[in-house]
């Protein structure tokens, strides 16, 4: 009996053993053939992109351990190919879709490996645009991926900056943030690009020329504002979430540079809470966004929308979602927040938007006449591989109007003019139809004033002193000065 008993154990071990190799990732297994797959442009020219590759059970696949490697900078279900990749695979149908970020034209397929196979695929990418010839320098102002895969993350996703990540707040102290998944040592990062996410907001302290030390970084816990001020004296860039509970007391101390509109982060923390009757389903946090930033714009308040991934942090391709600004060909990170500065920029998840009033692009300032008014007419360049359900133009945070994309051909790709009469301000959105997400490319402002200045909305103001109320209730203990200061700055606005 004794001996049965053993025979038995051992039979339930094989049984584990068998049940654990059946549940190993499609990318542990050796190959059985092998296709070449190459991707070029129109023209023929390697270039790099994105695979997505699934196999026949519609699991993600990701180069074999123990053979000839293919793909470069691995994160979850996609990898890059970087010039022709041999790519050895289990038998069975495959399906990949091939991604060089939104200026090319994805395209998707599928192949079937059989034993001892050797075929080759070439895929030509389609160019749908091509911003950097137009000035305008794409960016995903935070991501965590390894040092040395920076280069081929930008030429593949059409990115000219991308800050890294290389601290996050712990609660006691800056340490190296928690990655999407483990990875090889990397090479020491350079710069200082920080994650501060906590019940009070959310910011990303971007290092703009990858100079600082993460020790120069103070104690947020000694107040947000102290913080947050140090931070930007020694030349870090504050960029807070939209949704942040004290976003309206760091406006009120002018301590953050931008607010990010569009994103893939999910902080561990509650935001400030929307109203799920008005902004309900998979598209009201999107939609909540951006009703909230236009109505900063609305206070009279002038920061730079701008958006990020987070990529490594979690699974999201780096520059999903992004930031163009209009720097005219200058690549350097000094001329981006320049642009970023003058709200010459345009943020999108989705739709490529290049827009214009009177000529000329976001962030201009333009004045009424001596009869009190100021007709402009809006233009714009248009790129999209998802169907664009609608553009809007925007006037003083309402929909001014909103134009079908069959309505705008049929117009000979012309927009209705907006005219002010008295001081406000424009902009334009591009919203895609998705259903599980709030696809949007959307513009900086362009504003009107008179003598006295611009517009500013009294609706917005009050909205904005009830969140500074309820977030004082919360966290404004030991910080009264703060508080105290930053109501009255929301005062004097709403008394200009």
């Amino acid at each position: 009996m004794e001996r049965l008993g053993k025979t038995c154990r051992w039979r339930r071990l094989i049984g584990l053993c068998l049940l654990a190799a059946a549940a190993a990732p499609a990318w542990a297994r050796r190959p059985d053939g092998q296709l070449e797959l190459t991707v070029t442009d129109a023209d023929e020219r390697p270039i790099a992109a994105r695979l997505h590759l699934q196999d026949p059970r519609g699991r993600p696949v990701r180069p074999a351990r123990g053979v000839t490697p293919w793909g470069a900078a691995p994160l979850a279900d996609h990898v890059y190919l970087d010039g022709p990749a041999v790519l050895g695979l289990r038998r069975g149908a495959y399906r990949f879709r091939l991604d060089a970020g939104p200026e090319y034209r994805t395209q998707s397929g599928h192949f079937e490996i059989v034993r001892h196979a050797e075929d080759s695929k070439p895929v030509a990418m389609t160019r749908a645009a091509n911003l950097a010839e137009e000035g305008w320098l794409a960016a995903d102002l935070a991501s965590c991926r390894p040092e040395g895969d920076y280069p081929l993350l930008r030429r593949a996703e059409s990115l000219a900056y991308t800050p890294k990540v290389v601290a996050a707040w712990d609660g006691e102290a800056w340490t190296p943030p928690p990655l999407a998944e483990r990875r090889k040592r990397d090479k020491p990062p350079l710069g200082a690009t920080a994650l501060w996410d906590d019940p009070r907001g959310v910011v990303w302290l971007i290092d703009p020329d990858r100079t600082r030390a993460v020790d120069a970084l103070s104690d947020p816990n000694e107040g947000t504002v102290s913080f947050l001020r140090t931070a930007r004296e020694k030349g870090w860039r504050t960029v807070a979430s939209i949704t942040s509970r004290e976003l309206p007391l760091w406006v009120a101390h002018e301590v953050i540079d931008a607010v990010v509109v569009l994103d893939n982060w999910s902080s561990d923390h509650p935001e400030r809470p929307r109203d799920k009757r008005l902004y309900p389903g998979e598209q009201g946090p999107g939609r909540w966004r951006r009703a909230l930033y236009e109505s900063l714009i609305e206070s009279g308040v002038r920061l730079p929308a701008v958006a990020l991934t987070g990529s490594g942090l979690n699974t999201t391709p780096i520059g999903a979602s992004r930031v163009y600004a209009l720097t005219e060909g200058d690549d350097s990170s000094e001329a981006w927040w320049q642009a970023a500065e003058e709200l010459v920029l345009v943020v999108t998840n989705g739709p490529l938007l290049r827009p214009y009033a009177a000529g000329l692009p976001p962030g201009q300032t333009f004045f009424l006449d001596a009869n009190g008014k100021r007709t402009l007419s809006v233009g714009l360049n248009l790129s999209t591989r998802s169907r664009i359900e609608y553009l809007e133009i925007i006037k003083n945070g309402e929909v001014a109007h909103s134009v079908r994309l069959a309505e705008y051909a049929a117009a000979g790709g012309k927009l209705p003019e907006v005219t002010f009469d008295a001081p406000g301000w424009l902009a334009i959105a591009a919203v895609a139809e998705a259903s599980d997400r709030y696809e949007l490319a959307l513009s900086a402002p362009w504003f009107v004033e008179d003598a006295k200045g611009g517009r500013v909305s009294q609706k917005a103001i009050d909205a904005w002193a009830v969140a500074l109320a309820e977030a004082r209730e919360e966290f404004g203990e030991g910080h009264t000065v703060e508080y105290d200061a930053a109501e009255s700055w929301w005062r004097s606005r709403a008394e200009r």
